[in-house]
């Protein structure tokens, strides 16, 4: 079992390097690779890249034979203060903190292909998909109960591998299907609702899981086309280190919708709407005071640009937008967890080296969102009334892409 315990740590090392919370929809990445971000995290019907695999598994007919790889470096900056909380043992006189991991590294590979002259696909992808991590010097409690020991670290990940598989019935027709496993790791220091440190006490707890992706593609014509897909809920083992605290958290389902035009020669628009049901996973729906965070679901709607200009170089534009899925009335419960971005801008380019090689990269900018404790919800909330977090994001993507055909 330690020797099962080492590879898989291994593995989910080489895709995790430092990571706070970042560019997310919840604790959901609005994309990954180089492409999607830059285009607000579309790509669930014309994806530019075999990104477009984790988000519809229909869209491996529309890639050909190729390889992608891209990493995500972003610079993060979140904060917490919990000095004006109401209750004493609630409130941390250090006043103003910010966390002080402050970037990250997020790989991506996938690959495509075409069953010889068949109407049959097949692809993979691996990345990870969601996540956060902070580490602030002093607690979210009060030092006269933590001595700022504890309650002040949190680290959470969950990798994806998608192997994937597609079928044509009809030319404007693809339907798709993806077997998921999870690779899920925890780690932190977090309190107990008896206000003591949780038993995994800063120890890594890993665990494994597996759902299903379904999807299809319809082209209406040469200038629209249509998509749905289905991203099931994430059915992950037990944490065993946390069960004190997070017994167990799945990943919520999504249902996402598409619609992809292009209205005149050279331009790619497309448009996604996403529903995350986050109170579907029982720890998420649950307040506070019944050992949950009280999340609600979350609509996220993105649109995306493309521009092709001299042949080779794709100039990119995108924006996304959710509702953080965490509100003001839960802001003490969830204060370690900073995933509240709302509001993401997304540019980028691509440009053809040769007939084969291409390279792409863009910039995403999360701005600021900041939310501040009610006192309008359960006793955690009133007690920790006044407490505020924030949190803002850059991200630079750069990625390639290599064409067997």
């Amino acid at each position: 079992m330690k020797t099962k315990n080492v590879l898989v740590l291994i593995v989910l090392s080489f895709f995790v390097l430092q990571q706070p919370a970042f560019a997310v929809n919840g604790s959901k990445l609005i994309g990954v690779g180089a492409v999607s971000p830059a285009m607000g995290g579309t790509g669930a019907v014309e994806p530019q890249d075999t990104a477009g695999i984790m988000i519809n598994p229909a869209t491996v007919t529309k890639m050909g034979k190729r390889i992608d790889g891209a990493v995500e470096f972003a610079m993060i900056d979140a904060y917490m203060d919990t000095s004006q909380a109401a209750l004493v043992n609630f409130r941390n006189t250090a006043g103003v903190k910010k966390s002080k991991d402050g970037h990250i590294w997020l790989p991506y590979f996938g690959f495509s292909n075409r069953l010889g002259d068949s109407d049959w696909y097949y692809g993979f992808a691996s990345g990870i998909v969601s996540g956060l991590k902070v580490d602030y010097k002093t607690s979210r409690l009060s030092q006269l109960v933590t001595n700022n020991d504890f309650d002040k670290h949190i680290e959470s990940y969950s990798m994806e591998f998608v192997p994937t598989v597609a079928y044509k019935p009809i030319e404007k027709l693809s339907l798709g299907v993806s077997g998921v496993t999870t690779l899920n790791y925890l780690k932190g220091d977090i309190t107990t609702a008896s206000f003591t440190e949780t038993e995994g006490r800063n120890h890594g707890d890993l665990n494994l899981g597996i759902g299903f992706n379904v999807g299809a593609v319809y082209d209406i014509c040469e200038y629209a086309s249509v998509a749905f897909s289905f991203k099931s809920r994430r059915w992950n083992d037990e944490n065993h280190k946390y069960d004190d605290v997070a017994k167990q958290i799945d990943g919520a389902p999504e249902y996402i919708f598409g619609l992809a035009l292009k209205p005149i020669d050279n331009l790619l628009i497309e448009s996604n709407a996403k529903f995350i049901d986050w109170t579907n996973i029982p720890i998420l729906r649950k307040g506070p005071a019944n050992h949950g965070y009280g999340w609600t679901s979350q609509w996220v709607f993105s649109v995306g640009a493309q521009y092709t200009m001299f042949e080779r170089l794709k100039l990119r534009l995108g924006y996304n937008y959710g509702q953080s899925p965490i509100r003001n009335n839960v802001v003490y419960a969830n204060a370690l967890l900073s995933l509240i971005s709302e509001h993401h801008l997304g540019v980028g380019l691509g440009y053809q080296i040769t007939d084969r090689f291409s390279v792409d990269a863009g910039w995403v900018h999360t701005f600021k969102n900041d939310l501040t404790e009610t006192g309008l919800g359960d006793a955690y909330s009133v007690n920790g009334k006044g407490s505020y977090i924030s949190l803002a994001v850059d991200s630079f993507l750069l990625g390639f892409s290599y064409h067997f055909d």
